[in-house]
């Protein structure tokens, strides 16, 4: 079913041998053997219906922001809900419902286009609403977690659960959404706030990240978790002198530590053996196990 029969069940785009390094921030990575955009959320029923069936490897993919793949690719079905049906957006007074496909700068845009502000934290990151859930996507002033009151989730048998606040559980770049089904939408609190004070604000973040981070090259974010006491993972990987250390294409961005840029033909197994040259260092100086936020598939 993972070939040509799926094409005839699906309306939606369905491609096989799909290029992934196209499809993430970091320009990495090998092929999905199944790529699917399902059209509708009657689409996407009858594709997780099948990938439970057949027992098929699954895997969301949005703007591919947080994800380094492997160079050997991946086996399974990839879903894409960047289609227009999963890009909805519904203002209510102080909320909005959001759906999974949905980028993270249009809903920070649109929101300051209705004098409602709250997710200025977020600027800059390129992620979709799905993504920024599932992670509990955030900088430094905030995350998403605490400002969502419930979240719509369709299983692998195709049924919808609409998932309250009190089911629902945030933690530093982490959530309990993992393994309960596709993220298909959610309702977000925000604060009444003139367009030009949220835009101005919005500025700021942007410009103060342009000064720290590598935002005009080819990265995934930060790499790793900010360990929970002492100092942050970018301040303990510079302190080890590790700022552009190299392996292939693959670089510590001079800008910001806990960034590894890929400087034109990076490969992941490049990135895979930073990581674990960062991480042998990190531990031997200060004795600190740095835990990887982006995600190896």
């Amino acid at each position: 079913m993972i070939n040509s029969e799926l094409k005839n069940l699906i309306k939606g785009k369905v491609s096989y041998d799909e290029p992934l390094k196209r499809r993430t921030s970091l320009r990495i990575g090998g092929s999905a053997a199944c790529w699917v955009e399902p059209s509708d959320k009657e689409d996407l029923k009858k594709l997780l219906q099948v990938i439970k069936k057949e027992a098929l490897s699954l895997k969301v993919f949005g703007k591919g922001s947080n994800l380094l793949v492997k160079d050997s690719g991946f086996s399974g079905v990839v879903i894409n809900l960047e289609t227009p049906h999963f890009q909805k957006l519904v203002f209510k007074e102080k909320r909005v419902v959001a759906e999974a496909g949905v980028s993270l700068p249009t809903l920070i845009s649109e929101s300051a286009r209705h004098d409602l502000g709250g997710l200025e934290f977020a600027a800059g990151i390129p992620g979709t609403v799905g993504g920024a859930l599932m992670m509990n996507a955030g900088g430094k002033d905030g995350s998403i977690g605490p400002l969502v009151n419930w979240v719509e989730v369709m299983n692998l048998e195709g049924d919808t659960i609409r998932l309250e606040r009190d089911n629902l559980e945030f933690s530093y770049r982490r959530s309990n959404l993992m393994g309960r089904g596709i993220i298909l939408e959610t309702e977000i609190r925000l604060q009444k706030r003139e367009a030009l004070k949220t835009l101005s604000m919005l500025k700021e973040v942007i410009l103060e990240k342009g000064m720290t981070q590598p935002i005009s090259q080819l990265s995934a974010g930060s790499i790793f978790k900010n360990p929970p006491t002492g100092p942050s993972a970018g301040e303990l990987i510079e302190q080890c002198g590790l700022k552009e250390l190299r392996v292939g294409d693959a670089e510590v961005s001079y800008r910001h530590a806990n960034f590894i840029v890929n400087l034109g033909t990076a490969t992941a197994a490049d990135i895979l053996s930073l990581i674990d040259k960062i991480q042998l260092t990190v531990f031997q100086k200060h004795g600190v196990k740095l835990e990887l936020e982006i995600e190896i598939v």
